[in-house]
């Protein structure tokens, strides 16, 4: 009798924890480490300005051309802007936390403590711009597109899914393969929403300049081909009402032209033929700004801190190539980078030199590794690269390894030799196979090009033959996707809670997957699990160990080499904005801004 009543009371308790752990919860956002930030039922972000007028219009300039109006697929050259003004989400980013979201489409979400599953309910008003509500059915086929004809990085986000379920017209439940990775519920809340009667209409792989059905604030009013795309706040639009709609989406129209170079598109600004233009060039910025709208106070100039995550920026080796497979002269090639003589002779000392792939976090390696840090080297010793733990001081901006003309050609010279290259009649020949070392710079902006000029100059020291060629926007789209170049000038955006996206930047299996971002053709098993135990820990501790020893293997590899960021984010505009008093962590952003409308402009739109 005393066993029987154990065994009932074990089967219940077992019951009891098994009902507990399907028990969901109801979230109207989502963290992927802690508490959102904002509560249930906020009104608005703090870094908006929640009684900023809507109307006017804002023109902006930018680089290169445009071929599709879908922002999803590999094929072609996306249109600015699309994939934040014509296409709602599930769930939206904050822009003043490391990675949390809340309800669009999606009014709120359910997931039980165990994470095995998480259910969204769509808001009943939501819809799109032919007015069909948005459904659950069209929730799963955009996972179900997305996952088979999607970038790389969705096909792989989304293919972690087991199975989905339609509970209802308006609510959505989506079942995980593993209930390890923490951030795979806020991946899936921050999926694009797809019409399926449009997209079954009309083909999603076709790179199609056709404007596409979506659901957000805007529509795209009128386009020319590759020069110019012009948006249209939607005035049925049925997110007015949410708190990110709240401060945002201000003007009535937005124009965005192309130009071929920065050098016309600055022409352009200057004669006033759009409004903004972030300046990347300082010599520019220091001595071409005196003119007449700038002295009349037209036009404005402003330095703004940047507060965003930086990334990693330079010249990447694509170590598919034969000549880039060796650690050895990758590091070899990275002291040939005088970067202190182009920041003196080029930017006027206004940059610094990029030493982390998550500058300007608290993910980037320090000097000296902290003992979680060890911990973590010494767990994945066995993959992680020969000598790491033996050189974990990570290098600065004072390190011959980043200004080798302090120390000479000298270091590069002999580890070429080490690596099997040697010098002979002035050139740099393989041992082996006398074969001399050659490679392209492929250039896709003028502004790269003096960078790579000077890069060749170097080069040709150590009787390297470095051809620096620049091609247009859509060759360039195409030869980067199939990974056909030598070396190219890249930056990797990344955020303060990188995750499931840097197994597109750095993942083995991303290496072989055209389209994917692994420019460099990184294939470790040591970043592959690095990157695996960052999206399953729940502590912050632990992950920024992780991220940071992620930081140091990338350095160790010497895969690229690192340029520069400025120390402020130039912007010159036009003296008609106004924009919000905070700038958050993910920097300035143009919706949050709005038009100083005149009285007669603000009466017009009543």
């Amino acid at each position: 009798m005393t066993k029987s009543f154990f065994s009932f009371l074990l089967l219940g308790l077992w019951s009891l924890c098994s009902y507990c752990s399907e028990v969901p919860k109801t979230y109207h956002g989502l963290a992927l480490h802690g508490e959102t930030k904002y509560p249930k039922g906020f009104k608005y972000l703090d870094y908006v300005n929640r009684n900023a007028p809507r109307g006017g219009t804002l023109r902006v300039g930018v680089l290169g051309t445009f071929d599709t109006l879908n922002p999803f697929i590999v094929r072609g050259v996306s249109a600015e802007a699309q994939n934040i003004l014509v296409f709602e989400r599930l769930m939206d980013r904050s822009g003043d936390e490391p990675f949390s979201i809340y309800g669009r489409v999606a009014e709120s979400a359910e997931m039980p403590a165990d994470k095995s599953w998480i259910a969204f309910n769509i808001r009943p008003e939501a819809k799109f711009h032919d007015g069909s509500p948005i459904l659950a059915e069209d929730i799963d086929f955009s996972h179900d597109i997305l996952m088979r004809k999607g970038r790389p990085h969705m096909r792989l986000f989304y293919s972690k899914i087991a199975k989905k379920e339609i509970l209802s017209p308006h609510k959505i439940k989506f079942y995980f393969k593993d209930n390890t990775d923490r951030e795979l519920p806020l991946l899936i809340g921050y999926m694009p929403v797809l019409s399926k009667k449009y997209y079954t209409a009309n083909d999603f792989e076709r790179a199609s300049l056709t404007a596409p059905v979506g659901s957000g604030p805007y529509k795209v009013l009128s386009l020319k081909p590759g020069r110019q795309i012009t948006y249209e706040l939607d005035p049925n639009y049925w997110g007015y009402h949410l708190p990110f709609a709240t401060g945002q989406y201000n003007f009535k129209t937005i124009v965005y032209d192309y130009y071929r170079d920065d050098t016309s598109a600055f022409e352009s600004f200057k004669a006033g033929a759009f409004d903004i233009w972030e300046e990347t060039d300082i010599a520019r910025w220091l001595k071409q700004y005196d003119f007449p709208a700038v002295k009349r106070g037209d036009v404005m100039m402003s330095r703004i801190p940047p507060r965003r995550s930086v990334g990693m920026y330079g010249f990447v080796f694509n170590t598919r190539r034969d000549i880039f497979k060796d650690r050895r002269v990758r590091e070899a090639l990275n002291l040939c980078f005088d970067a202190d003589w182009v920041n003196k002779s080029y930017f006027h000392n206004a940059f610094v030199q990029i030493t982390s792939y998550f500058a300007g976090t608290e993910l980037s390696a320090p000097e000296k590794p902290s003992v979680l840090e060890m911990q973590v080297m010494r767990k994945y010793q066995d993959i992680l690269p020969a000598g790491l733990i033996n050189n974990v001081e990570t290098a600065s901006v004072d390190d011959p390894a980043f200004n080798p003309y302090r120390t000479g050609l000298n270091r590069a010279t002999a580890m070429l030799e080490k690596a099997g290259w040697v010098v002979k009649n002035n050139r740099l020949v393989n041992t082996q196979t006398g074969e001399p070392m050659r490679f392209e710079i492929m250039i896709v902006y003028p502004s790269h090009e003096r960078l790579a000029l000077a890069y060749k100059k170097n080069l040709q020291r150590l009787g390297i033959e470095v051809n620096v060629r620049k091609v247009e926007a859509s060759g360039y789209e195409q030869r980067i996707q199939n990974f056909e170049y030598d070396m190219i000038i890249h930056r990797w955006e990344q955020t303060r809670t990188p995750g499931q996206e840097q197994h597109y930047y750095w993942g083995s299996k991303a290496a072989d997957q055209h389209g994917s971002r692994n420019y460099a053709g990184v294939r470790l098993a040591g970043i592959d699990k690095l990157i695996e135990e960052m999206t399953k820990t729940g502590d912050r501790e632990e992950f920024v160990a992780l991220s940071r020893t992620l930081d140091r293997v990338l350095q160790h590899g010497h895969y690229v080499v690192p340029l520069f960021q400025l120390k402020n984010d130039l912007i010159a505009h036009q003296n008609r904005f106004g924009k919000p008093s905070i700038c958050p962590s993910d920097g300035f952003a143009m919706p949050r801004w709005w038009t100083m409308l005149t009285w007669w402009e603000t009466r017009s739109l009543k």
